[in-house]
């Protein structure tokens, strides 16, 4: 007897697996949420993603037979047959070649900014040595343990000789004793006991790296090619991926959507896992690698993972100072380094802090384009209208207002599920101090000018998604109408009836002076098209108009800080708003600006080449 069987096969599994996620069989507690639908015990069910929050449109009608069997069970005759119903399609706002460049933009800025930091010198990238490089990927189990103590012959014998010189009776299948086996090997790399290219060929022999033929394994053999070469070939051909390494930057997020819709055209996480191995026959071994992997795969980065903006935020401040009247497009402040108004500690404008130098005078545009942040120091202090109050709360409750006009104090409406923003002010700072000591003392958890002129910089206790710094920048873009996000465009029957249909959702409109934003898009347009422009070299001789805004925000200091993009495009008539966001990315090179110059040029139609790669700049420079 041949029976079909249903089969669930994900195109570009990994390119889409945060959006769409995957199926699975359906559990104790989803019998019971599905009970209502009819759903059986042995039933298949969406699990994350799409194929969770569309289950019911997606799932059919089972069909039905009757049979006459023998004694021996087998078929004899049909008796009654009822045939299924087809469940609905889904179809959703993401432009499929979008999203699958974006992905690979943003995986190949990664990729550079590795190199980057394995190649320089500059104390800027916080370099790393081949060495932490080996010791990561042990550490990350991108050089798998566990095939290392399988392995009965080739040089991953080696290894396990020195873990079995460790401990002769090591379990790598227990967490402790395989964390124990790490940490052999992590050692036996730092006292140079073990080569590196002996961990080269570990990594051909485990299938990390594949993309090589017997002349190229020759020459590495010989030492024609160093472990480093091999290493950077390896990154810039893709056969290596930068989440393989474990260095940072190896993750980070991408954004784009429709400006006047909230229509979300690419939702990017990177890494990401391939749902197709978590479909059909259950993966359980593909699965326990990906809980264990230190890169988080499993996260909806551009949904789930919140970062303090930085920069970023400055365009909230300025409209709020203009809108408010502390300033105007042709208010002048005098960057004096260190601002002092606010009481200490001092806050220092980031040039002042690299080379003690200052912007001078700069107009509210200026100040974008440099980034100034005495510039947005003096307009969040103005804001209070209390210079005698060092706990005025009126400053940070102005900027407060703006924040949530522009859509970062509420969810961003995209289907699949989203951390909650978390917006500086006084209730948040208190409830974080809180949770960090629960004996603070008033002092602590009080709200002061310092803080207020921290938020209005895109610091303090501010933190996003990069979902919600795109729903503002495309409120922004489009003059102050926000927009619910939205995944999901409709919902068709098997006939091609149309069930449901996705409607545009204006939350709210902000009413600001045409002046006003004026002052803040040429702002934008200066950071990629000024002499000053923090982006100028990157968007130079680029063809189309962007406007746009960098952030930086501290988290470790041992590591690089991490780095936004966002902006619009194009200037003269903005169609898409984009965000990037690179954990620990600040590197040589602009890696997140990078990738949204390339993805803006695949949306526009460019398939846009500069005459020479940002690496080929840098080491030219």
């Amino acid at each position: 007897s041949v029976e079909p069987e249903a089969r669930r096969i994900y195109d570009e599994g990994k390119i889409f697996s945060n959006i769409i996620g995957y199926i699975g069989s359906i559990s104790d507690q989803e019998l019971q949420d599905y009970a209502q639908y009819g759903y059986d015990g042995g039933d298949i069910v969406g699990k994350t993603g799409i194929e969770k929050v569309m289950e019911i449109e997606l799932n059919g009608q089972d069909g039905k037979m009757m049979v006459e069997v023998d004694n021996m069970g087998r078929k004899i005759s049909t008796l009654e047959t009822e045939a299924p119903v087809s469940g609905q399609d889904v179809f959703l706002t993401i432009d499929k070649e979008l999203q699958i460049a974006a992905y690979n933009y943003l995986k190949e800025s990664l990729a550079d900014a590795i190199i980057t930091r394995l190649t320089s010198e500059e104390e800027k990238d916080v370099p790393v040595t081949i060495k932490q490089l080996f010791i990561s990927m042990i550490d990350s189990n991108n050089i798998s343990v566990s095939s290392i103590m399988e392995a009965e012959e080739g040089y991953q014998t080696q290894l396990k000789n020195i873990i079995l010189q460790y401990d002769e009776d090591i379990d790598v299948t227990d967490p402790d004793q395989r964390t124990a086996a790490k940490q052999a090997l992590s050692n036996a790399v730092d006292s140079g006991s073990v080569s590196y290219t002996t961990l080269i060929y570990v990594l051909m022999e485990q299938g990390v790296i594949t993309d090589v033929d017997d002349n190229y394994r020759a020459r590495i053999l010989t030492g024609e090619l160093t472990p480093l070469q091999v290493i950077i070939d390896r990154l810039e051909a893709g056969d290596l991926e930068p989440a393989e390494t474990g260095l940072e930057p190896c993750t980070g997020s991408v954004v784009v959507s429709d400006v006047n819709s909230g229509e979300v055209l690419a939702l990017v996480t990177y890494p990401a896992y391939d749902n197709n191995e978590l479909v059909n026959t259950f993966n359980n071994e593909y699965y326990n690698k990906l809980l264990e992997d230190p890169t988080t795969p499993l996260v909806n980065r551009p949904l789930m993972q919140k970062k303090a903006p930085g920069s970023t935020l400055k365009m909230v401040t300025a409209i709020a100072g203009l809108e408010s009247g502390v300033i105007t497009p042709q208010t002048e402040i005098r960057d004096e380094g260190v601002y002092k108004k606010a009481g200490t500690p001092y806050a220092n404008c980031l040039i002042y802090s690299l080379n003690g130098s200052t912007h001078g005078y700069v107009n509210v545009s200026e100040a974008l384009e440099v980034s100034c942040n005495y510039f947005f120091y003096e307009v969040g202090f103005q804001l209070s209208g209390e210079p005698d109050n060092p706990r005025s709360l009126k400053g940070i409750t102005v900027l407060d207002e703006y924040y949530d006009a522009f859509g970062l104090n509420s969810p961003t409406g995209v289907e699949i599920g989203e951390s909650a923003p978390s917006m500086a002010s006084p209730a948040y700072k208190e409830e974080i101090i809180k949770w960090q000591n629960p004996e603070a003392s008033a002092s602590q958890i009080s709200w002061t000018s310092g803080d207020t002129i921290r938020a209005a910089i895109g610091q303090s206790v501010n933190s996003f998604s990069a979902a919600s710094m795109n729903k503002y920048v495309a409120t922004l873009a489009n003059g102050g109408t926000r927009y619910k996000m939205h995944l999901i465009d409709s919902v068709k029957s098997a006939d091609g009836t149309v069930t449901k249909e996705t409607e545009e959702t204006v939350e709210n409109v902000l009413e600001i002076g045409a002046e006003n934003l004026q002052a803040v898009y040429e702002g934008m347009r200066l950071v990629t098209q000024g002499d000053r422009g923090t982006l100028r070299t990157v968007f130079r001789n680029f063809p189309i108009t962007v406007a746009a805004k960098s952030g930086t925000a501290e988290e470790n200091k041992n590591l690089s800080s991490h780095v936004w993009f966002v902006g619009f495009a194009p200037y003269e008539d903005p169609q898409i708003a984009l965000t990037v966001m690179i954990p620990f990315g600040d590197v040589t090179g602009s890696p997140a600006a990078v990738t949204a110059r390339n993805i803006i040029a695949e949306y526009m139609g460019l398939n846009y080449e500069s005459e020479s790669g940002y690496m080929e700049n840098y080491l030219t420079e």
